[in-house]
């Protein structure tokens, strides 16, 4: 609530600014409430609008994802999790790796992010070369 006092014809009074809006106020003037309706909004006054129905958390379907993101952990297919660019690879066909062990290096949203073996197994094929771009879920590396 917004207080002026003004002056009408050497009268001063106090006004009480209760509501505003593009096209109606509600004031109250020295004790007495008045609406009023405006011929011309206020081309100034911006009221943003938002309606939004209400979300029910059970009505939201839920991502199923693998333990780690970008990883089938089931078959040793090691995929990018987010789009990017190989910067290294530290594994050539037929090299056997251990789970964890970092098998490249990918920079995404200039950030490098290391990628790392899900089980033990070799190296069955090699999908990406250095300096590749990949989207997310383009296929990286399988591991047998």
């Amino acid at each position: 609530m917004k207080t002026y006092t003004i002056i009408v014809n050497d009268k001063e009074y106090k006004v009480d600014i209760e509501q505003y809006s593009a096209y109606n106020a509600k004031v109250k003037i020295d004790n007495d409430e008045f609406s009023i309706k405006i011929k011309e909004p206020d081309k100034r006054l911006k009221i943003p609008r938002i309606v939004r129905k209400p979300i029910i958390p059970s009505s939201i379907p839920q991502p199923r994802r693998t333990e780690t993101p970008g990883r089938d952990l089931s078959k040793g297919l090691v995929t990018a999790p987010i789009p990017g660019k190989i910067l290294q690879l530290f594994v050539k066909l037929g090299d056997e790796v251990r789970t964890g062990q970092t098998l490249l290096i990918m920079e995404a949203m200039k950030m490098e992010n290391e990628i790392s073996a899900p089980i033990n197994g070799v190296i069955k094929e090699i999908y990406v070369n250095m300096e590749s771009d990949v989207l997310e879920g383009d296929k990286l590396l399988l591991i047998d």
